[in-house]
Parts: C-alpha cells; sequence; structure tokens
C-alpha cells in the first residue's frame, strides 16, 4: 500500500449452516465478511481472519506492507580534527527504506541506513522504498576543525605615544582567546608603558567546537616614536 492506500479484506468462507461467529482483526467489524484497511505510516502488518462454528474453527493470515515517501534529513555537522560523526537521516526506520550514501558526489559506505563521517565535503543521502523507487535526497556540509597555528610572529611591535595598543589574535570568530591579564576576546588592548612591554606574553585559544585548547607564545615590545630637535649650524662647522 502506498501513501494512505486503502485494501479490503474479505473473508471468503462455507458455512452451511449459516452460525459461524467471524472474528476480522481490528479496527474492522466482526461478523461480517470483508473490512477495509488502511494505514498512515511506513510498516508490516499481519492481519489474521479466524471463524468458530459448533463444528470448529478456521483462521487465515495475510501480511500487508504500508510505504510513505521517504523523508530523510541531514544537518551540516563539524568534527574535531580526528574525530567521527554518525549521521542518522531517519528518526522513524522501516524495513521498507534503501539508503545510497555520496560524498561529494561519490559513493561512500554501503547500504547501512547511518553512516559515520571522517573527513570534510558535502554528504548526501538519496532513500528509496518500492513506491517511491526515484527517492528522496537530503544533503549536508561537513567541516573539521584543524590544527590550531601560531597567529604570532617571535615579536609582536606596537607604538607608545597612543595611549593603548592592540594585539590581534587572527582568529575567527567563535575561538575563545584568554589575554595576559585574564581579558577575553578576539584581540587585546595593551597600555602603554605597562606590566606587558618588553616581556614574553601567552595565550590560551579554545577552538569553536571546543576540539582543542593551546597556548601561543609572544614578546611584546612597545617602542617609542623617533623625535628630532633641529639646531641651526654655519657652513664649515663641525657637528
Amino acid at each position: 500500500l502506498c501513501d494512505g492506500q486503502g485494501i479490503t479484506l474479505t473473508a471468503e468462507l462455507t458455512d452451511i449452516g449459516c452460525t459461524a461467529s467471524i472474528d476480522l482483526p481490528a479496527p474492522g467489524t466482526d461478523d461480517v465478511i470483508q473490512n477495509t484497511y488502511s494505514y498512515n505510516e511506513s510498516g508490516t502488518t499481519t492481519l489474521t481472519v479466524n471463524v468458530e462454528n459448533g463444528c470448529g474453527t478456521a483462521s487465515a493470515s495475510v501480511e500487508i506492507e504500508s510505504q510513505y515517501e521517504p523523508d530523510p534529513s541531514l544537518e551540516d555537522a563539524i568534527l574535531c580534527d580526528g574525530g567521527t560523526v554518525v549521521l542518522d537521516p531517519i528518526d522513524n526506520l522501516s524495513d521498507d527504506l534503501e539508503f545510497f550514501w555520496t560524498l561529494d558526489g561519490n559513493q561512500v559506505g554501503d547500504d547501512s541506513p547511518t553512516y559515520e563521517a571522517v573527513e570534510t565535503g558535502e554528504i548526501c543521502v538519496l532513500v528509496m522504498n518500492d513506491c517511491h523507487p526515484a527517492g528522496v535526497e537530503s544533503c549536508a556540509d561537513l567541516t573539521i576543525i584543524e590544527a590550531m597555528e601560531n597567529p604570532f610572529d617571535e615579536q609582536v611591535v606596537d607604538c607608545n605615544g597612543t595611549g593603548t595598543g592592540v594585539v590581534y589574535s587572527y582568529f575567527p570568530e567563535g575561538y575563545t582567546v584568554v589575554w595576559p591579564d585574564g581579558s577575553v576576546g578576539l584581540n587585546w588592548d595593551v597600555m602603554d608603558e605597562g606590566p606587558y612591554d618588553g616581556q614574553d606574553i601567552c595565550i590560551t585559544v579554545t577552538d569553536s567546537e571546543e576540539c582543542n585548547t593551546e597556548e601561543f607564545c609572544t614578546n611584546l615590545w612597545i617602542g617609542v616614536p623617533p623625535s628630532i630637535v633641529p639646531e641651526p649650524f654655519q657652513e664649515g662647522e663641525e657637528w
């Protein structure tokens, strides 16, 4: 049965005395020779009719399979470097479904209802059944958090005279950067002639998915702008 189609179950029986009781499966009506059945979800059901009179009993069964259009759903996922994520596109799994997985257009895995992803790319799943052989597709993007690199040179240079200097971490939004004074942010405002001038400083960085936390260090030097005081001199005089 496809997408809510109904089926009429007819019990063909011989009851010469017309005294038999007919027990039809719920939600059907008893003591009639036929009922119509339909289902609002995918699955397999066995319908059994039991007939009884004063001389004995008889029964017969039929198996009914109901199928609906698959409704797969994949969501974008971010993996830690070296990690995996299990993709499960169907909430209510039924035996009638077939699965076809691709990564960047190339088939991966087998016809399993789940897929364990370990690399980046566009992952897609096509879910089919007998009623919907063309299937329904759902796709998602997989991203891996790469290992962090030191954003600093051996020395970070800023200039005195403006009151406040800015040190940039160069990490993207979503990363957590903790600076030497305990402040948190992607960039750091540092005072001229403060306690960090000429010192080695370290930052602690946690990526957006909390996969890794690492420390990076550099030397902070706050320079002084050049100055000049011109003095007149006559030609022929020595400096």
